[in-house]
């Protein structure tokens, strides 16, 4: 019996999992399993929140896909497990340092359900053969921005006019073992729309770390942006070498998994 949270950051559906006072191993077929849907927990990813490996973190913080494979970063679920280890009392309400595969995120409360989560700016990723090999198969200008996750961003006049699934389908034989998640963009004059494709997951309502990489293609030092998706609307401040993100957190229920 596993006791689970069920909690969505700006429409992206989270399951969380308490491996602190018991640990927890998941394995690829019991991700896969829960992820159907049939016991009626479905999600867009499951996240472990375990004790730190090192001193100088307060938390590690683990991202499944429901194909079962481990994601690098999520940030729409690094808000969703910040609010939860707050929830359950495993840490005062204050600011935090959340260890994931690849990043260290600072993440603070903001009123009764928003959070701030703080991180390195992303770069564009430099791999000629990637690019080269994502060329051949877009034909379309595009950026590569590496977030902590990898993600191909395509600024277009309209998003309709870019199958994202079926591109993505295109280029999955390249994405999957890199890990990349598509999106497309638009500019409006304040703000910017987004559709993200994430890898190991589908077509998902919102993204968090997709909507950060579109946020570093556009945003100025001391700007204030935000990327608006199906979910919902994501805030973004560019601060000399941080970025700096806010959005919602919300809890839908608790639950029991049998194993």
């Amino acid at each position: 019996m596993i006791n689970f949270s069920k909690m969505h950051g700006n429409g992206n559906n989270f399951v969380i999992i308490n491996s602190i006072d018991t640990n927890v191993f998941l394995t690829k077929d019991f991700i896969q399993s829960i992820a159907s849907g049939a016991d009626g927990v479905s999600f867009d990813q499951l996240i472990l929140v375990s004790p730190p490996e090192s001193h100088e973190h307060d938390f590690l913080i683990q991202f499944y896909n429901v194909d079962g494979g481990e994601a690098l970063m999520c940030l729409n679920g690094i808000r969703c497990a910040s609010r939860y280890i707050w929830m359950n009392n495993f840490a005062p309400l204050s600011k935090m340092t959340l260890k994931t595969k690849n990043r260290v995120t600072l993440v603070e409360p903001k009123g009764e359900n928003e959070v701030i989560a703080t991180i390195d700016i992303p770069h564009r990723q430099e791999s000629s053969e990637l690019e080269s090999s994502l060329k051949d198969l877009i034909k379309m200008p595009f950026s590569l921005v590496n977030t902590g996750n990898l993600h191909l961003c395509i600024e277009t006049d309209n998003l309709s006019d870019i199958n994202i699934d079926e591109l993505y389908t295109k280029i999955e034989s390249i994405a999957k073992p890199h890990q990349i998640n598509l999106s497309i963009y638009k500019k409006n004059e304040s703000e910017i729309n987004i559709s993200t494709y994430e890898n190991g997951v589908g077509r998902t309502l919102s993204c968090g770390s997709a909507s950060a990489s579109v946020a570093f293609l556009s945003i100025k030092d001391g700007q204030a942006l935000n990327i608006c998706s199906d979910g919902g609307t994501l805030n973004f401040l560019k601060a000399n070498d941080k970025l700096i993100m806010q959005g919602p957190t919300e809890f839908s229920f608790n639950g029991v998994i049998n194993e």
